[in-house]
């Protein structure tokens, strides 16, 4: 069943995510939050102007892009395919898309893939672009069971069997697509992607150690002034002792951060510097 956020477009259902985040609650059941509610459309306006600071592209041509795929048709196509998809058109994905479609990518890596609504994100700004390839990792639980992680965290996200993974990819972006199933430990080190990589998205086990493990990886992959982007930051202090270890400023954006691995971009003419907001509660 569709939320509230779900049936949200553009950027009220940004304020209304962020909200989410930072009040563990949803406007549709809670008590509003005034204070609360204002943070929250402040940190919703703050997003593109830091996203075209880290990519250094105006805040302009980013909205530009946000428009093309707002009128464009992959939030129908992925509702069409994989009805119990969810996330479609959330600032999650449109944020993803973003990222990839201003630095323009040859070579992007992805770990944990589910239904595929980050995937077709990726692969969306990536045919936009007429440029680039995702290669993908995922080991699927099948079934309605769970996974509960080294952190004793438990993972909900299943599939009903293997050929679901990736459903919600329409078969038009699938040229640019590689997936390989199985665990991230045995196949990132050796996957037959180019030796060289421009972005990788983590979001695959979200225990401590196998962050810092795949992050690890995957910056002595990134060239420079490649991007390094995770899920699930809050979930504990993985992205942020990396960022600090390798010594790049995080981006936090709702659940997600990025990092860029050399020196920055220049700024954006109509960006300021950036100013992280606040990653919300776990």
């Amino acid at each position: 069943m569709a939320t509230l956020a779900d049936r949200l477009p553009g950027f009220p259902r940004w304020v209304v995510e962020q909200y989410w985040i930072e009040t563990g609650r949803s406007l549709a059941t809670a008590p509003a939050h005034p204070l609360a509610l204002r943070r929250a459309y402040r940190t919703a306006r703050a997003l593109l102007p830091q996203v075209a600071h880290l990519t250094g592209t105006p805040s302009a041509t980013l909205d530009r892009y946000l428009r093309e795929l707002r009128r464009g048709g992959l939030r129908r196509e992925i509702g069409v395919r994989c009805p119990k998809a969810t996330g479609i058109g959330s600032p999650h994905a449109e944020i993803l898309y973003l990222f990839v479609r201003a630095s323009r990518p040859s070579v992007v890596v992805e770990t944990g893939v589910h239904l595929g609504v980050s995937s077709a994100h990726i692969l969306q700004a990536l045919a936009d672009n007429a440029h680039g390839e995702l290669w993908s990792v995922d080991l699927p639980t099948v079934g309605s069971g769970y996974r509960v992680n080294e952190d004793g965290r438990i993972d909900r996200a299943h599939v009903a069997s293997v050929g679901e993974t990736g459903s919600a990819v329409p078969e038009r972006l699938r040229s640019r697509w590689h997936l390989t199933l199985g665990d991230a430990k045995e196949l990132l080190p050796t996957l037959p992607a180019p030796p060289v990589w421009d972005l990788f998205f983590h979001d695959s086990d979200h225990s401590r150690a196998h962050m810092l493990w795949e992050f690890g990886v995957a910056w002595s992959r990134l060239r420079d002034g490649g991007l390094l982007l995770s899920d699930d930051v809050p979930d504990n202090d993985a992205f942020l002792s990396f960022a600090r270890e390798v010594g790049a400023t995080p981006f936090l954006w709702l659940r997600r951060g990025t990092i860029r691995r050399g020196p920055s971009r220049p700024d954006a003419p109509d960006a300021g510097p950036p100013a992280s907001p606040p990653a919300g509660r776990a």
